[in-house]
């Protein structure tokens, strides 16, 4: 985490704050812990409003990228050897959800 931020920060020099994504990450990632999950500790402050509620307990993956079909001289679509097939979203939403 410490990486990330301070990557964000050489990127974004005038910023002052860190981004409540990478604090949300941070929680879950502190709330993934043994301790945190065994010793039943009660969030206080935070999240505050709704949207970092989300952050912090809804984990939703990014969009598949969409990539452009090949087409070769004859004007036939190419099969690309790396092309997987495309994820299920509720298969995506299952796979990404957080652990608690």
């Amino acid at each position: 985490m410490k990486e990330k931020i301070n990557k964000y920060y050489a990127k974004n020099k005038r910023q002052k704050k860190i981004p409540s994504e990478m604090i949300s990450e941070a929680f879950r990632w502190r709330l993934s812990q043994n301790d945190c999950q065994n010793r039943g500790y009660i969030l206080d402050g935070y999240p505050v409003c709704y949207s970092t509620c989300k952050e912090v307990f809804f984990i939703t993956p990014d969009p598949p990228v969409v990539k452009a079909k090949k087409i070769d001289d004859e004007g036939n679509e190419i099969a690309d050897e790396d092309e997987a097939e495309p994820e299920d979203p509720e298969e995506a939403a299952k796979k990404y959800a957080p652990k608690f």
